[in-house]
């Protein structure tokens, strides 16, 4: 159901749904250009802010169970392939929780 939420798990329709930093949309070139680091290069593609429905649901569900402890909770997505090329390990200042859809 969570995955539906994600339109199970089309890379191009969660692009469409995410924004960059400074809250604008990702341009048709950009999406494709994630569509093919992703399926022809094997790349992880990261969206740190996505507003799909089941992020959209995370993010209230999560702030409902926090009761009012939480603020400012972004939902972001990962598409990775088995054996395809990783994400650098980063430190920042937030809180993660990370829930596989599929594979």
């Amino acid at each position: 159901e969570l995955l539906e939420g994600f339109f199970d798990g089309d890379l191009a329709q969660v692009a469409e749904a995410s924004r960059k930093d400074d809250n604008s949309h990702y341009s048709p070139n950009e999406i494709g250009g994630f569509l093919d680091a992703h399926a022809e290069q094997g790349k992880t593609v990261h969206f740190p802010f996505c507003f799909a429905p089941g992020a959209r649901a995370i993010q209230r569900a999560f702030l409902q169970a926090s009761a009012g402890m939480a603020n400012d909770v972004e939902v972001g997505v990962y598409f990775s392939k088995v054996g395809g090329a990783g994400t650098p390990l980063h430190r920042d200042n937030n809180h993660n929780i990370t829930i596989q859809l599929s594979g």
